[in-house]
């Protein structure tokens, strides 16, 4: 059976959890735009399979919503998408390269999860704020495969459940780590991951809704 892989967008924070070794987990709301609508009045029933494509089926008293799982399943494999910025390493501004070779040895790929700077490159944020030649940073939702610096990470697992299952080891393994003390450690992790959850979907579907969600499961991170 011929694996698939699918590009997953990574906010800067969570590339540098996964690059730490400590998430092994994404959940993921793609898809499900019509199921959350109202997510109490159906079940999850279970997958179906077509050309290797798997299909969550949910269930309501008189019919039955299937949803394709948007990054594949057990055997496919992702890569990270993340932002990023091209940089040019010919001196003159206006860079010159036309050709790929040419692009491919005047180029670098620059990440913002490494560096945490408004702009790429070694442009001080004073010079390169409002002018054309400085470089910036792309959106992560524009990475070429070729740009990303992980790839063929295997699905190990995909289900889907409501984002309040989530369990004090899911939130571990989704890159959390909490700064509250003194306070029950189940919701200590709970909490501090409801709050990431709501930093990058509170505005279309927030922690409070309870939202269907694909989980997915990959190994941890090896530094080579």
């Amino acid at each position: 059976m011929t694996s698939l892989t699918y590009g997953v967008m990574f906010k800067a924070e969570m590339v540098q959890a996964y690059m730490a070794g400590v998430k092994t987990q994404t959940r993921r709301l793609k898809g499900l735009d019509e199921i959350n609508q109202m997510p109490d009045s159906r079940k999850f029933s279970g997958w179906m399979w077509k050309d290797h494509r798997a299909t969550a089926c949910f269930q309501s008293a008189d019919s039955i919503l299937k949803v394709k799982s948007p990054y594949g399943f057990d055997q496919d494999t992702i890569w990270i998408k993340e932002t990023y910025g091209v940089i040019c390493k010919v001196a003159d501004p206006l860079c010159w390269c036309e050709t790929d070779e040419e692009i491919r040895e005047n180029h670098y790929v620059e990440y913002r999860a490494d560096t945490g700077n408004p702009y790429p490159g070694e442009w001080p944020a004073e010079e390169a704020k409002g002018n054309d030649e400085a470089p910036k940073w792309r959106s992560a939702m524009f990475m070429p495969h070729k740009s990303s610096r992980f790839t063929d990470i295997p699905i190990l697992n995909v289900r889907v459940e409501r984002l309040h299952d989530i369990t004090v080891a899911d939130a571990f393994a989704e890159g959390v780590r909490t700064n509250y003390l003194n306070q029950r450690p189940d919701w200590i992790d709970k909490q501090s991951y409801a709050e990431l959850w709501d930093k990058i979907n509170g505005k279309t579907y927030p922690w409070s809704d309870n939202p269907w969600v694909f989980v997915y499961e990959f190994p941890k991170y090896q530094k080579e």
